[in-house]
């Protein structure tokens, strides 16, 4: 999932690409982030952006602006939790794009799917954990119809130039 683990610090979230599962797909400390495309001929683009969800359930996201950086790290071999990340290489982000400011919270993963798998701990501010890619692409898309936006995971690149500050 793009974002990571959230039990770690900081250097121990890794894009879910380069995050291999072991055939498993699911674990209690893996969560995930949508991301928000910005509305054709939208003609603003806010800081920020807050979704109702319903309930007194909502989700911030925060805007993240094109530009260009270099992908890539030293790792070249792979783990089971790790993988390659070489040959960095320049990647170019033409279009700006909303992240959600936090991981999906069980409050909110339940408010959009009806239900919490979460198994790590059961608290509807937490993050949702034990979600696989296949749950985490069916939230987004019943995010998409309730909100009506186009909401989705963040491709490796987005997550990695939003997770490097923009640089």
């Amino acid at each position: 999932m793009r974002g990571g683990t959230w039990k770690g610090d900081a250097d121990a979230c890794a894009s879910g690409s380069r995050m291999l599962s072991g055939g498993y797909g699911k674990y209690e400390n893996w969560g995930l982030r949508a991301a928000v495309s910005v509305p054709a001929g939208a003609s603003k683009t806010p800081s920020e952006l807050k979704l109702d969800l319903g309930g007194g359930v909502t989700m911030d996201f925060v805007y993240i602006k094109p530009g260009t950086f270099v992908m890539g790290g030293e790792r070249e071999t792979d783990g089971r939790f790790e993988c390659v990340e070489v040959p960095k290489h320049e990647v170019t982000l033409t279009k700006g794009f909303y992240l959600g400011k936090y991981e999906v919270t069980q409050a909110q993963y339940q408010s959009i799917m009806g239900s919490n798998p979460s198994k790590s701990t059961k608290a509807p501010d937490c993050p949702v954990d034990n979600v696989g890619v296949d749950d985490a692409v069916t939230f987004c898309g019943k995010l998409s119809v309730k909100t009506k936006l186009d909401a989705r995971l963040p491709t490796e690149a987005e997550w990695e130039y939003a997770s490097r500050g923009g640089q």
